[in-house]
């Protein structure tokens, strides 16, 4: 397969156009399980008639799995909010309503969110009676088997030239609390140190939501804290700080 151009590296992904299609080539470190699974999850995304591209094939060819779907004509939100920091609030009004367009689908047939949050907190990088207080609240949190995206963020939901907004990457596609998925956009605006984004995305999904500020921050607190696990070094330490800044930990 002949690949015209890359239009994104990711850690252990690189993300090709070729013609009218995104050609997704995962890394040698990556299960069948793991890339059938994202292809699942993007199949799923597409059936509950979300904004997503077309899923066309997931196949492996020399040596390697890829995604193959649909190439979406169209720049970043992220991308968007550099060229045109005057536009932040349309932006994130539409971010968020997109977002809650994503809660607002059923998701009981993902993998579950809770499960994956207490696999991180067990694991986390803190000590034993830190985690067993952080699993203690996670297991107090209300139920719910929302549609979750899971890495809901400005370079993964394209303004497409025919005016309608996608959604991108199913990797971590889940069913759980969206206070929790809210809580990891919160925290990823934050770790790029884009602070008053991060507030103000926060503002405006509570106003549109009704959920309140202060549940959504505590869902951050154990977000930070099961991400930290598998997290690289630098994103580590900051979910460690945010936790220990948040619990005033020594």
């Amino acid at each position: 397969m002949e690949l015209d151009r890359v239009i994104a590296v990711r850690t252990g992904k690189t993300v090709y156009r070729n013609g009218d299609k995104c050609v997704k080539v995962f890394g040698e470190g990556y299960s069948a399980a793991e890339v059938l699974c994202e292809a699942a999850n993007h199949a799923r995304a597409a059936e509950a008639k979300l904004p997503v591209p077309e899923l066309y094939a997931a196949l492996k060819t020399d040596n390697k799995w890829m995604i193959v779907s649909e190439y979406i004509k169209g720049k970043t939100f992220e991308t968007l909010m550099k060229q045109y920091p005057e536009r932040r609030e349309e932006l994130l009004g539409r971010f968020v309503n997109l977002q809650m367009t994503v809660f607002s689908k059923p998701g009981a047939a993902l993998p579950s969110l809770r499960e994956r949050l207490e696999k991180g907190i067990e694991r986390a990088d803190a000590d034993e009676a830190t985690r067993f207080e952080l699993l203690a609240r996670l297991r107090a949190t209300p139920r719910q088997n929302k549609f979750c995206h899971g890495h809901f963020t400005l370079s993964n939901v394209v303004a497409g030239d025919d005016g309608r907004d996608y959604l991108l990457d199913f990797s971590r596609v889940s069913s759980g609390n969206a206070a929790a998925d809210v809580a990891f956009t919160y925290l990823s605006f934050l770790f790029k140190k884009q602070t008053v984004t991060a507030e103000r995305y926060l503002d405006v999904y509570c106003k549109k939501s009704g959920e309140a500020r202060g549940y959504v921050l505590r869902f951050a607190i154990l977000t930070a804290a099961a991400l930290s696990a598998d997290a690289n070094e630098e994103k580590r330490e900051f979910y460690r700080s945010y936790v220990r800044a948040a619990e005033k930990l020594p």
